[in-house]
């Protein structure tokens, strides 16, 4: 009889091992399935700010453009277009670009080929240049703002100023 009892706890022991090795498994797939998760969520994450920043930089350069062609033109060209001025920013605005800035802004102006996000209507923005009398007599302050929304669907803007000047570099 006592040699029965050691086989009968040998076996109930085996039995319990096995059951604890399926509970380490299901214990080490649930902690896997939630790693995973966090990791694909910091992925997400990482990828809407690198849209942002991408957003931000392209705001930039748009802005920038758009005061570049401001200080470019004569003064007394520039003091024709004092106003505030919407301008067109891709082949989906749908309506004529002003006289000031005679081209879609997301247009290379040299080979006038799209550039991808404008194709594919990626930077939905506006962009405004305000023309008006500078702090000081005989210039011209130009702003110029960008807004765009993110895939987050937020709002963000960018502004960047600048002065034109009647004795500066187009006299």
């Amino acid at each position: 009889m006592g040699h029965r009892v050691h086989w009968n706890n040998l076996a109930s022991q085996q039995r319990n091992e096995r059951g604890a090795g399926i509970i380490d498994l299901l214990f080490c797939v649930i902690i896997s399935g939630i790693l995973s998760a966090a990791i694909v969520n910091g992925m997400s994450q990482a990828h809407r700010a690198s849209s942002s920043s991408q957003n931000q930089v392209l705001a930039a350069a748009i802005a920038q453009e758009v005061i570049d062609s401001a200080r470019n033109m004569p003064y007394t060209t520039l003091q024709t277009f004092v106003g505030t001025h919407n301008l067109v920013v891709n082949s989906g605005s749908g309506y004529t670009p002003p006289p000031i800035f005679p081209r879609p802004l997301m247009q290379d102006r040299t080979s006038l080929v799209w550039s991808n996000k404008a194709t594919n209507n990626d930077f939905d923005a506006t962009v405004t240049e305000t023309i008006g009398a500078g702090p000081v007599p005989n210039t011209l302050q130009v702003t110029v703002l960008v807004t765009w929304r993110e895939n987050t669907g937020g709002s963000r803007t960018f502004t960047m100023t600048t002065l034109v000047s009647e004795f500066g570099i187009h006299t």
